[in-house]
C-alpha cells in the first residue's frame, strides 16, 4: 500500500496527490475557528472581480455586459466608476454585494450605502435613477 492510500497493484491515480492536498486544506480551515469572515469568504468563493466602467468613454459595451452578467447571477464585485455627482469627475470604488446593493467606504472606513445598482448605472434602466437631473 502506498502512503497516499492507493493499493500497490495497477497504475497510480493522478488525482490522488491532489486529493491529499485538498484534504489538508479543508482540515486547516476547519481547525482554524478564529479566521475572520473575509478569509472564509475568499476560501469558499474566491476574490470578487474588479471592473472599471466610465459612462463618458467609448467602447464600454463589454464591461456593461460583464456587469449585467454578474448582477443577473447575484455575484459580488468591485466597480471603479466616476462619481454620481455631475460636478465632480473623481473616481470612486464601489462594492456591489450579492444582493446587488452598492456601497462605498468613507474616510473613516465605514460603508456608505449608495443604493441598488440598477438605479445607479444608466444602462441598467432602473425605476428610480440617481443620475437623472431633477428639474
Amino acid at each position: 500500500m502506498r502512503a497516499c492510500g492507493c493499493e500497490d497493484r495497477g497504475r497510480h491515480r493522478r488525482t490522488c496527490i491532489k486529493h491529499i492536498e485538498r484534504a489538508g486544506q479543508v482540515s486547516v480551515l476547519s481547525e482554524n475557528d478564529s479566521a475572520d469572515f473575509y478569509e472564509l469568504y475568499i476560501a469558499g468563493y474566491g476574490k470578487p472581480p474588479h471592473l472599471s466602467w466610465y459612462p463618458n468613454k467609448s467602447r464600454q459595451s463589454l464591461v456593461e455586459r460583464r456587469i449585467e452578467k454578474l448582477i443577473r447571477r447575484y455575484k459580488a464585485f468591485y466597480l471603479t466608476t466616476s462619481s454620481l455627482d455631475n460636478s465632480s469627475e473623481e473616481e470612486e470604488t464601489w462594492f456591489i454585494d450579492g444582493g446587488n446593493w452598492a456601497s462605498k467606504k468613507d474616510l473613516s472606513g465605514y460603508n456608505i450605502p449608495i443604493g441598488h445598482i440598477k438605479n445607479c448605472l444608466e444602462f441598467l434602466n432602473g425605476r428610480q435613477p440617481k443620475w437623472r437631473k431633477t428639474e
